[in-house]
């Protein structure tokens, strides 16, 4: 078990560097964006970066897809159950990243003399937060989200005690 765990740290290390140039990517992107069109041209070529690196980050495809080839094998049931489990946290995690582009795109667009002026990097940073918090709350109250976490979480228990030689 040492060595499959330690690479799964190794590979989960790499996949949030790799969440990491990509969080910089999008601040590129979107310092880009606004130098060459501002807001007045929408958001719709904003939308992949923002959503798919979040998608990427939260979504294991291949966090223990070695363990699966050098543990137990890529077709146990628990391995399975998994990979089934993971993809359906993947699902509810791009529907909160889709949700947090909405919001972002609908109050930089905004109107309304009440929303305060967007001048600086750190106030579209604290903006992008703040219409993240609101995504992640309106998908983590639902039932799908619940039972996508509660799932995930018994696989991974269930994957490890497996990787382990613990039966159940």
């Amino acid at each position: 078990m040492g060595d499959a765990w330690e690479q799964q740290r190794q590979e989960a290390i790499g996949r949030l560097a790799d969440y990491g140039r990509d969080f910089a990517g999008i601040v590129e992107d979107c310092c880009q964006f606004f130098a060459r069109a501002g807001a007045s041209g929408g958001f719709e070529a904003l939308r992949t970066p923002f959503t798919e690196r979040y998608r990427r980050l939260f979504t294991p495809e291949g966090a223990w897809a070695t363990a699966a080839t050098t543990g137990a094998g890529g077709t146990s049931p628990a391995y399975l159950r998994w990979q089934r489990a993971s993809r359906e946290m993947g699902e509810q995690t791009a529907l909160i990243a889709t949700d947090a582009f909405e919001r972002l795109s609908a109050a930089l667009t905004s109107s309304d003399p009440e929303a305060a002026p967007i001048t600086s990097l750190r106030a579209l940073h604290d903006l992008w937060i703040e219409c993240g918090e609101a995504a992640y709350a309106a998908v983590a109250r639902t039932t799908a989200y619940a039972q996508a976490q509660s799932e995930l979480l018994a696989a991974i228990v269930e994957w490890r005690a497996e990787l382990a030689g613990v039966s159940r």
